[in-house]
């Protein structure tokens, strides 16, 4: 007699995303384990599959192999490239594939694995993600974490993706919170094509890869809020 099969695994394993996120973000620490480290976050650049508008994909080119990442948390709140203004990007769960770190921005560009086997095509040296996390920290600045961009990385969608991500900030001290409303509907609409990439009616999706905001203010202590990311789309 055949042994049962095993349930299939659930696209997303988080009954509450922007909760497990949040927490992650309150409790990150220098580890060697992603979901203790904190939260690991891409911000969008050239390398992504924009011209099929599959973002959460790399380009076909395959020079470009990895995501170039951050993780961040209560105590490393800064963002590769620098928290800068009016971007958006995707928000890594704790499945990603991390190959290696480093203390800062590395020019890992079309190096092969980011840089990671020996150092290669980079100008730092590849560490582990607790190291890399504990350089910046020391240094009070980003990291950089290396994710596998294809096969290993495949292997773990659609949970690889837990949500999706736009920035909002202040401009100037005392300014108003900003969102660039380019950003929001550009992250808002890669969104609506992940979920509909997956086959899935807008019933079921519901709750599934969140777009969260991301609020990041250089001009305040602290420069994250009590409640780091907000839900602002989710239908």
């Amino acid at each position: 007699m055949q042994s049962p099969r095993p349930p299939p695994r659930p696209l997303w394993p988080w009954d509450d995303a922007a909760g497990d996120i949040n927490d992650r973000f309150e409790r990150g620490r220098p580890s060697n384990v992603l979901r203790d480290a904190g939260v690991l976050v891409h911000i969008w650049d050239r390398y992504e599959n924009w011209r099929s508008n599959r973002p959460w994909e790399l380009l076909s080119d395959p020079r470009y192999d990895h995501w170039s990442s951050s993780v961040i948390n209560r105590q490393q709140p800064k963002l590769f490239p620098r928290g800068e203004p009016f971007a958006g990007g995707i928000i890594f769960s704790p499945l990603a594939p991390v190959l290696c770190g480093y203390a800062g921005d590395s020019g890992s560009g079309t190096a092969v694995k980011g840089g990671c086997d020996g150092g290669k095509g980079v100008r730092r040296t590849p560490l582990s993600l607790q190291a890399a996390m504990e350089g910046s920290l020391a240094s009070k600045d980003f990291n950089e974490i290396i994710v596998d961009g294809r096969q290993a990385y495949a292997a773990q969608l659609p949970g690889v993706v837990q949500a999706f991500l736009v920035l909002t900030w202040q401009s100037t001290p005392g300014g108003f919170e900003r969102t660039d409303h380019g950003a929001f509907a550009q992250a808002k609409g890669v969104r609506k094509e992940y979920l509909k990439s997956l086959g899935l009616s807008r019933r079921e999706s519901r709750g599934h890869a969140p777009l969260l905001a991301y609020t990041f203010n250089p001009y305040l202590t602290p420069i994250v809020p009590e409640t780091a990311f907000t839900v602002v789309d989710d239908e």
